[in-house]
């Protein structure tokens, strides 16, 4: 291009809907799914995401008028008319549930048929079965009663009226044989996954019935549990004000839904459904390093409205976010349930989630029916667990009393440290600051030579110190200057259980050489009062570190709080490649390997395998910081080979 045709070129404006073709154009080559989708229909026209924005034409939201909320939502700020107004009433409460929902179905599951007024049950067999009678039931509703769901209750011998353990998990899993040991009438209901058994999914026929709603699939499942509950409370053998709904994973998320939007159901327990369930959106993000609303979308773009894929890196723009959600369900009974090292999880996520809802159920004068229950272990649940939620719906109903469960694993909040360091300061006391202020002496005059600039460098210096606050008296640690041959074998993989757990570091060869792959070894490195790390390290073919010395990487992992530096997925070998290669480290150490360089992986405090160090830790320091903490472990003597 010519300089006379440079300088008369100018900027392009694109009106505003313009711009938001432009927009969609990009979210359609940034976020196309980089694998096949399920297999489920999204609606009666379409399977993908793609196929849904080119035949419905919707343009992403307008997103330059809505505003930014980094943070999670206020449940009890009520929006209208462009104004904030805090619920202080029930009148109020209930017009911001109404908001709630209109903006949940509108911008995460659909829009959903109102309860249909013509259902009719029809008992298809009745049979006796050790103590308990089982009854299958079909229902039929909807136009022309199209629509069919189908139950199955296993009732307790003896007299009722008993409560009720409603749930999508069918007899192939031990949930309902627990809850009728328990005294519960166990309830099935066939909407859901039929790739986990139980038969078909009788849901998926609503996109057909109702084809002017758009509610999505796990809007379908919750829907069902509502037609389920219509019957049940048509019975005399149930209590009605005693109906408990439980599911896991990808039930937990519908689970949670259909409390919310059926008040019918007094007590729910959503577990481990982590993304799109009790893990907020905006705690999803890459940077936490578990599902996304990219990821969840793009792999089963089903489960959710289309519209939630607009939010794709822009979800501070959220209107709602599932802590709203679950506010719903107050003044009801709500147990958020989840493994606090589940590969998808986030406890973070989950206890600033809890901390939310806690102050609606505190505004009703019901926070005993608010439970938090972050358990040890992985994603798959036992029949323990689900003791554990019997408990929950027992002390709920009035059964019987349960000690309250609140299993905070991080548990950090300002108003404790304030408690425990009885620390005050008055920021009012302090000059105002302005950027640029660090370039001028105390008397404002601008710093004009080195020695002044060295002055004024200690005093900054003492000023962050003071902010990373007064780290403890310690000793150096006697740290491995090299490590031979014959070392190598001499020091394991450091994690303690947890690390069993995340499966560190990879390892396809247990023994020596300990080879993850090809040209790559590992082993653990102790490098601090009970601190560890692993070493990635160019090797041999025979999982030796090659001779000389290598240059080091030293990673420092991002917020993955369940699984720290392993980050996920990748370690799970149930899961199938495509899932794990966005949460493994390996690639990326593959690569710096291949060029040459050393890796030395460890968890920050507070993550992964050292999770449990932050929840006390302004307990037992309360002078110092955790940030002080990570800064001082990094001051570690290094290490080099020796061949």
């Amino acid at each position: 291009m010519g300089a006379a045709n440079i300088a008369s070129a100018q900027p392009v404006t694109l009106n505003p809907e313009a711009k938001r073709s432009a927009d969609l154009e990009l979210f359609l080559k940034v976020f196309s799914p980089t694998r096949p989708p399920q297999t489920s229909r999204m609606n009666t026209h379409d399977k993908t995401w793609e196929e849904w924005v080119r035949r419905t034409g919707e343009l992403p939201p307008k997103f330059e008028v809505m505003p930014s909320v980094p943070g999670l939502p206020d449940p009890l700020i009520l929006t209208e008319g462009g104004r904030q107004i805090a619920v202080t009433n029930e009148a109020l409460w209930n017009r911001q549930k109404r908001w709630i929902r209109s903006q949940v179905e509108q911008w995460v599951f659909g829009r959903m048929p109102p309860p249909p007024d013509n259902l009719r049950a029809l008992v298809t067999a009745t049979r006796h079965e050790g103590t308990t009678t089982v009854r299958d039931v079909r229902l039929e509703f909807g136009p022309d009663h199209r629509a069919i769901l189908h139950l199955q209750l296993i009732i307790p011998d003896g007299s009722g009226p008993f409560p009720v353990f409603l749930t999508n998990h069918s007899r192939t899993l031990p949930w309902l044989y627990t809850a009728v040991r328990r005294g519960y009438i166990g309830c099935f209901y066939a909407a859901h996954d039929p790739a986990f058994g139980g038969g078909v999914d009788d849901s998926d026929q609503y996109i057909d019935i109702y084809p002017e709603y758009d509610f999505s699939c796990l809007a379908r499942w919750a829907w069902s549990a509502s037609r389920a509950v219509d019957y049940l409370v048509t019975l005399p053998e149930i209590d009605p004000n005693k109906i408990g709904l439980a599911g896991h994973s990808r039930y937990g998320k519908q689970a949670l839904l259909a409390a919310a939007f059926d008040e019918r159901i007094k007590a729910v327990v959503p577990s481990s459904g982590c993304t799109g369930e009790c893990d907020p959106w905006r705690f999803t993000a890459d940077m936490f390093v578990n599902e996304s609303v990219e990821l969840l979308t793009a792999s089963q773009p089903s489960w959710f409205h289309p519209r939630l894929r607009f939010f794709a890196g822009r979800e501070d723009k959220l209107p709602v976010d599932q802590n709203m959600l679950m506010a719903m369900i107050a003044p009801r009974g709500l147990m958020l349930y989840s493994g606090y090292a589940e590969h998808s999880g986030n406890p973070f996520g989950y206890e600033q989630s809890y901390r939310s809802v806690q102050r609606v159920y505190r505004f009703l004068e019901r926070e005993e029916n608010l439970w938090l229950h972050l358990r040890q272990g992985e994603h798959d649940t036992a029949a323990v667990d689900v003791e554990h939620f019997i408990d929950f719906f027992d002390s709920v109903f009035g059964r019987k009393h349960h000690p309250k469960s609140e299993t905070f694993i991080l548990g950090y909040s300002f108003e404790r440290w304030q408690q425990v360091t009885q620390e005050k300061v008055d920021p009012f006391s302090y000059p105002q600051r302005s950027v640029g202020d660090f370039l001028k002496q105390e008397d404002g005059l601008p710093i004009s030579s080195v020695g002044r600039w060295e002055e004024k460098r200690k005093t900054i210096l003492q000023n962050i110190s003071h902010l990373l606050g007064e780290a403890p008296p310690r000793v150096p640690f006697e740290s491995m200057r090299s490590i031979s041959e014959r070392d190598l074998d001499a020091y394991g993989f450091p994690g303690g259980w947890l690390g069993y757990i995340f499966e560190r570091p990879f390892i396809d060869q247990i023994e020596p050489p300990r080879s993850i792959s090809q040209g790559m070894g590992a082993m653990g490195i102790p490098f601090g009062a009970g601190l560890g790390g692993v070493l990635f390290y160019p090797a041999n073919a025979d999982g030796k570190p090659r001779s000389g010395t290598f240059p080091a990487v030293i990673w420092l992992h991002p917020f993955s709080y369940h699984t720290g530096w392993s980050c996920g997925l990748g370690a799970k070998p149930y899961l199938s490649s495509d899932w794990a290669y966005t949460r493994d480290s390996r690639p990326s150490f593959q690569q710096l390997v291949n060029r040459g360089f050393a890796i030395f992986a460890f968890d920050q405090l507070g993550f992964g395998a050292r999770i449990h160090e932050k929840k006390h830790f302004y307990d037992r320091y309360p002078r110092w910081s955790i940030l002080g903490s990570m800064i001082e472990v990094r001051r570690r003597p290094s290490v080099r080979f020796a061949t």
